[in-house]
């Protein structure tokens, strides 16, 4: 587990707490079956509900994402029909994330 991966975790429990998003699971694991041959498996970051809607993150250092992570990422994406969340720091000063979920990156900076 990386740093990011931590500090991550650690808001997403503290935001199931406070009861913005629920059913929090880490390290999900599905099966990519592809005409009934299993081609491998995706294991998430984390999966949780939030406004009543799955929500499947991985969460990745800057600018890693190697090609057979995007190729799992995608074939998982297709076959759940579930978008995979990505938070992560965006290029120059302004840093946004997905779901307006507090920044990672915050926490970061006091290591």
């Amino acid at each position: 587990m990386s740093r990011r991966e931590f500090h991550r975790g650690m808001l997403l429990m503290t935001l199931q707490g406070a009861g913005t998003i629920s059913n929090l699971r880490f390290q999900p694991r599905y099966d990519l079956i592809v005409n009934g041959q299993k081609v491998a498996a995706y294991t998430a970051d984390a999966e949780y509900s939030m406004n009543g809607q799955l929500v499947i993150e991985d969460t990745k250092p800057d600018n890693y994402m190697d090609n057979y992570a995007k190729l799992k990422i995608k074939l998982f994406e297709i076959l759940y029909g579930v978008t995979v969340r990505i938070p992560q720091r965006k290029s120059g000063n302004r840093q946004k994330e997905s779901l307006n979920l507090p920044l990672i990156d915050k926490m970061e900076k006091s290591e």
